[in-house]
C-alpha cells in the first residue's frame, strides 16, 4: 500500500512539473533526485536510461511492471499520444488516492471486529494466567465441586494455557488450508459469486464495483482509448472473477457489433441507474461523462453504508465481548456465592 501511494504521488509530482513548463526528462531527474518517494528511485533511474537510450516513456514505464500497472501504463500511453499526458496523470494520482481511501474504509470495517475479538481472547488469556490458577488453588483447599460455568472457564483456561502452541498451528493450518481451497478456480469463482450473494456485504461488494470499474473505464474513455480496448484493460483489473468474465462477455457483444446495453442488463451485477446512465451515454456521446457521474453517485452511497455498517457492528461487538466478560465474572461469582455458603454452614 505505501509504495502505491508513491506511485500516486510521483504521478501527482510530474503532472505539476509538466504543467509548469519542465521538459518529461527533467521533471523525471528532479522526481529521481529529490527522494520523496525512495522506493521508487531505482525505477525512475531506469526509466530515465531508457528513455534516453530512444524509448518512449510509456514503453520505459511497461519495463517496471512492479510499480506501474498495465493499465496505468496503457493511459499514460494514450496521453503521451495526444498530448494530453499530464490531465492524464493527474487523473490517474484522483483515482488510485481514491482507491486507497475505499480499501481503507473497507479494512476498518473487517479489522475492527477482528480486533475487538483478539481483545476478548486476550482478556481469557489473562484471567486463564494471571487470576484463574491462584483462584483455583484457594478453592480446591475446600473440596468443593466447582460450578458449571467455573468448570468450563478453567477447560479454557487449561486449553489456552498448556496447549497455545497446538490452537495456534492449527489456526494456521485452517488458514493455509483456505487459501490453498480458494486458489482452485472453481471454488474462487463461487466464492466470488457468494461474494456477491450476501445479504449485508453483497449490496457493498456491487456498489465497490461500480465505483471501480466505472471510474477505470470513464478515465480510459477520455484519455482516448476506444471502448473495447477500455473493457479489456478494466476486466484485467477487476479482483472478482464472476465480474470479469461478466465484462468479458460484454466485450465480445461489442466486439460481434451489438450493443452494450443488452449485454449490460442481462447481468445482475451492475444496478439499473448504472445501465440506464451508460445507454443514454452511447446514445448522447457522452459515455465517460455519465460513468463519472455514476461513479460519483456510487461513491457515496458506498462511504454511507460503510459508516452505516460500521456503526451497527460496533454494539454488536460490545455485547458479544461483554457476554464474554459476564460469563467468565460470573463463574467467579457463582463460585465465590458457593464458597461463601460452604464456609458459614461450617461455622
Amino acid at each position: 500500500m505505501k509504495e502505491r501511494r508513491q506511485v500516486y504521488s510521483f504521478y501527482r509530482q510530474l503532472a505539476i512539473l509538466l504543467k509548469a513548463g519542465f521538459s518529461l526528462m527533467r521533471s523525471l531527474g528532479f522526481l529521481a533526485e529529490s527522494g520523496s518517494n525512495r522506493s521508487l528511485i531505482p525505477a525512475l533511474r531506469s526509466v530515465i536510461g531508457r528513455i534516453e537510450a530512444g524509448c518512449t516513456f510509456w514503453g520505459a514505464l511497461e519495463h517496471e511492471a512492479t510499480y506501474f500497472s498495465t493499465l496505468e501504463v496503457q493511459l499514460i500511453r494514450a496521453g503521451e499520444e495526444s498530448g494530453k499526458l499530464p490531465i492524464v496523470l493527474d487523473r490517474l494520482a484522483d483515482s488510485g488516492m481514491r482507491h486507497i481511501k475505499l480499501r481503507n474504509q473497507i479494512a476498518t470495517v473487517a479489522v475492527y471486529p477482528c480486533l475487538v475479538m483478539m481483545g476478548a481472547v486476550l482478556l481469557i488469556v489473562i484471567l486463564s494466567v494471571f487470576v484463574l490458577p491462584n483462584f483455583v488453588q484457594f478453592y480446591g483447599q475446600y473440596r468443593m465441586k466447582l460450578p458449571l460455568p467455573a468448570r468450563i472457564t478453567m477447560k479454557l483456561s487449561h486449553l489456552i494455557v498448556h496447549h497455545w502452541v497446538i490452537l495456534a498451528l492449527g489456526v494456521l493450518l485452517i488458514v493455509v488450508l483456505i487459501r490453498g481451497i480458494l486458489s482452485m478456480p472453481p471454488v474462487r469463482y463461487a466464492w466470488d459469486s457468494l461474494k456477491l450473494r450476501y445479504t449485508v456485504l453483497g449490496p457493498l461488494t456491487k456498489e465497490y464495483i461500480v465505483v471501480h470499474t466505472c471510474g477505470t473505464l470513464s478515465m480510459l474513455l477520455e484519455s482516448g482509448i476506444n471502448l473495447i480496448r477500455a473493457l479489456e484493460l478494466v476486466r484485467d483489473g477487476v479482483p472478482n472473477r464472476v465480474v470479469r468474465k461478466t465484462i468479458d462477455r460484454i466485450g465480445k457483444e461489442l466486439t460481434a457489433g451489438h450493443g452494450i446495453e443488452g449485454p449490460l442488463r442481462d447481468t445482475a451485477i451492475f444496478p439499473r441507474l448504472v445501465v440506464d446512465m451508460i445507454a443514454s451515454g452511447v446514445e448522447a456521446g457522452s459515455l465517460p461523462e455519465n460513468l463519472e457521474h455514476a461513479t460519483e453517485i456510487y461513491q457515496e452511497q458506498l462511504d454511507t453504508k460503510l459508516h452505516l455498517f460500521q456503526n451497527m457492528t460496533e454494539p454488536a461487538l460490545v455485547l458479544v465481548v461483554g457476554a464474554v466478560v459476564m460469563f467468565v465474572v460470573f463463574s467467579f461469582f457463582l463460585t465465590y456465592v458457593q464458597l461463601i455458603t460452604k464456609m458459614a454452614g461450617g461455622y
